[in-house]
């Protein structure tokens, strides 16, 4: 018999626990929350065992999102404007220092720029506060292997944070 590989195990609560916050949160909110554990959970898992946020998770997410942003009435020219903001500027450091953000981080930004908008433009800073925080924390993680750390998993669980509880 087969065991479970242990990336499954710390993935599920990851999966679950905010699945299971949904009932306790704003109604409007509940189905981008969906999305951002749907996509972000998968993407954040590659992230960290391969380093790398492939096009086949990330990209399908952006109509998935905007058709979530029409559904649910949210503001769509803030939320696109939200997602060029985001991907601009995670684009500009990717740039300038490509070793510390990569393509696959800008490309997951925009459509979290987007989720983010969904809520105001104050879920941006605390977006983005939240999301280096978490990446402090896993680069200050034991567990750490290599010079580099995956950025994917700070963005998404910064992402469903503001968009959770930031009024």
């Amino acid at each position: 018999m087969r065991s479970i590989p242990s990336w499954t195990v710390r993935a599920l609560p990851a999966a679950v626990l905010p699945l299971l916050l949904c009932p306790l949160l704003p109604v409007d909110r509940v189905p981008i929350l969906v999305v951002l554990v749907c996509f972000g959970v998968p993407l954040a898992v590659v992230d960290l065992r391969c380093r790398r946020l492939p096009d086949v998770l990330t990209l399908p997410a952006y109509p998935v999102v905007a058709a979530v942003v029409v559904a649910t009435g949210a503001d769509v020219v803030r939320a696109a404007a939200c997602a060029l903001l985001c991907f601009g500027a995670n684009l500009i450091v990717h740039r300038r220092h490509p070793d510390s953000l990569g393509g696959g981080d800008v490309k997951l930004s925009g459509w979290l720029g987007a989720a983010l908008g969904t809520v105001g433009w104050q879920a941006l800073p605390v977006a983005a506060a939240l999301s280096s925080l978490v990446t402090l924390s896993l680069r200050l993680s034991p567990t750490q292997r290599g010079p580099t750390v995956a950025h994917g998993p700070g963005l998404v669980a910064g992402a469903w944070l503001a968009v959770a509880f930031v009024p």
